[in-house]
């Protein structure tokens, strides 16, 4: 009697549980696991959610359900696959043209000096931490500083640690322009006022959120001049101190191929500096890429894993439900909602801006859902076809 509404909402559903059960693996286990195993094992608990929360669904819809005899055997191979195949994806989504990671020409030091620095650093010391950056550089070594509250402004010209590395200080005051000192320095970049050699690299340190954002479109206006930056092969790290936008300073780096570190202390600063200064970041299939050379390839490697990891839940669906309800509208709705995901996940994040957990949110969604007819729009044939083979 057409869609049963009760399976589609409620795989939707386990969609929506399993992403905050997801979401804290994730973020559980980020940096500390090999991230093809973290991203099998993300799929793999969507997986065993979905098969609980259909068996779940199914005992308000049938007493008794005679599915295939082996159907624990073919759950169990399907959920060996899903791992297997999210770590294979993820790895060769991390592998495919990696670049080689080369030691740093120059740093360019972009401090937050807004008025909340009076009660977050009253000591200075994130100025003196870019001292302990710089000890060990060598005399020849380029470095510049900004400051930005309500505007930026240049303290220290582009030149080497031998010039000396003191620079004049202003009071904290104003608001918190980050975006007004990315799209500033840039703009140096772009017509040669600020040259920072072959793979200079950019440290951004606040305390706080953006005040020179819109919500929503502000973040996709960011995120065209970090990709500027991504094709320049200029990387910027993020340090916050206290309360910032994490989501934000995440974005930030991850977006140019730097890394986000979080400091409670102003003590911990001079560690934190060096710590982000001096790392990397790894692209995966559930967060931000920046964008780098044959940035289309990366965009079909996500979406073909998804729409393959989509298809081994819509299998999974079929093997489940088969024997009470109509599984054939499953295959083509899997392909849509499987496209759909991968869509939010590559355009709404990664192009947009969008917040990731968010878009993660929707792609559990997508993927776990089932379409799937009832019983009566089964004809014969069909159930005569699933009984042969039960």
């Amino acid at each position: 009697m057409g869609i049963s509404k009760r399976m589609l909402i409620g795989t939707a559903i386990t969609g929506g549980i399993y992403f905050v059960a997801g979401e804290f693996l994730y973020r559980l286990l980020l940096n500390k696991i090999p991230t093809p195993l973290l991203v099998g094992l993300y799929f793999l608990g969507l997986m065993i959610f979905v098969i609980i929360g259909i068996k779940i669904i199914s005992t308000t819809m049938v007493r008794t359900s005679k599915g295939y005899k082996d159907i624990v055997l073919r759950c169990v191979a399907l959920c060996a696959a899903i791992l297997a195949a999210g770590a294979l994806l993820e790895f060769v989504y991390e592998i495919c043209f990696k670049e080689r990671v080369t030691a740093p020409s120059s740093y360019v030091f972009a401090m937050d000096n807004s008025g909340s620095m009076e009660t977050n650093d009253p000591d200075y010391q994130r100025y003196d931490a870019i001292q302990g950056v710089l000890e060990n550089q060598k005399p020849n070594f380029q470095f510049a500083v900004y400051t930005f509250a309500n505007s930026p402004k240049l303290i220290r010209p582009m030149g080497p640690v031998s010039d000396g590395t003191e620079f004049d200080l202003e009071e904290p005051n104003g608001g918190t322009g980050i975006k007004t000192i990315i799209e500033t320095m840039y703009e140096a970049i772009d017509n040669g006022e600020l040259e920072l050699g072959k793979n200079g690299k950019i440290l951004l340190f606040t305390d706080g959120y953006a005040t020179d954002m819109m919500p929503i479109l502000g973040k996709a206006s960011l995120n065209r001049v970090l990709e500027k930056f991504s094709n320049k092969g200029i990387s910027i790290s993020t340090v916050g101190l206290g309360s910032p936008d994490d989501e934000l300073m995440d974005m930030i780096a991850k977006k140019t191929n730097g890394v986000y570190v979080r400091v409670e202390d102003a003590d911990l600063l001079e560690d934190g500096m060096k710590q982000a200064i001096d790392s990397n970041s790894d692209r995966n299939l559930l967060d931000y890429r920046s964008k780098v050379s044959y940035d289309f390839i990366f965009t079909v490697i996500r979406f073909v894993a998804i729409l393959l990891l989509g298809l081994l839940l819509g299998l999974l669906k079929m093997y489940i439900c088969e024997p009470f309800l109509d599984t054939r509208p499953l295959w083509l709705t899997s392909v849509i909602c499987s496209l759909i995901a991968a869509a939010c996940v590559e355009f709404g994040m990664n192009k947009f801006g969008l917040l990731p957990q968010l878009m993660r949110f929707f792609m559990c969604v997508l993927l776990a859902m089932g379409t799937l007819k009832t019983k009566a729009d089964y004809n014969s044939d069909y159930h005569n076809l699933y009984e042969q083979h039960r």
